[in-house]
């Protein structure tokens, strides 16, 4: 029989059983990305997750922008053990030259590997640097089109859509813990971010 514990849920800590493990992580995850992977594999639901990742106080029904100065990358890192240097890689910084979309944009293929990307945000960008696949905002169930904000909604369902929860794509993705992605798409992923 395990014990019932108490805690603040402001307050996440890894000694309450909440973790998350570096080998999960991807070249240029994004912010979305990370935060679906804690809430998958700890069970915790969206709006905990949106106030541990918020620098400051918010309603994490309604979420938040995406961008460095909203994102408590102290913590993050102390309380997670998640790198401080994924995590800027995981919004893009102040004064980067291309526009980010304010909707959720995809590539089914990648979200079926547990990886959302930040190539895959910027409003320019039709294809997936990966896949070579046309990039998707509606899903493919419900139509529904997400707002790209850190806020319950979204995170309550992990590479899932918030209206219907139908699975943004297919593969391991869906039912298991995120793994490694293969060197060659980690490869792609670097050279498409870096423009080689």
């Amino acid at each position: 029989m395990l014990p019932i514990l108490t805690f603040d849920e402001n307050k996440l800590r890894p000694s309450y059983g909440y973790f998350f493990d570096r080998s999960w992580l991807a070249p240029y995850e994004t912010i979305v990305g990370i935060a679906w992977k804690l809430a998958k594999m700890n069970l915790l639901p969206g709006h905990v997750v949106a106030q541990q990742f918020a620098a400051s106080p918010t309603d994490p029904y309604d979420g938040f922008a995406p961008i460095l100065s909203n994102i408590d990358v102290h913590a993050l890192a102390t309380n997670f053990a998640i790198p401080r240097k994924a995590l800027r890689a995981s919004v893009e910084a102040p004064g980067f030259t291309r526009r980010m979309s304010e909707h959720l944009r995809y590539c089914s293929r990648c979200m079926g590997l547990s990886y959302h990307g930040i190539m895959h945000q910027h409003a320019g960008a039709t294809r997936c640097p990966c896949h070579r696949t046309l990039l998707e905002e509606a899903c493919q169930g419900c139509g529904f089109v997400s707002e790209y904000r850190l806020n319950a909604r979204l995170l309550d369902t992990p590479f899932s859509c918030p209206r219907c929860q139908r699975l943004y794509g297919l593969g391991y993705g869906a039912t298991r813990p995120p793994r490694p992605l293969p060197s060659d798409l980690r490869r792609a992923i670097t050279r498409a971010r870096c423009g080689t």
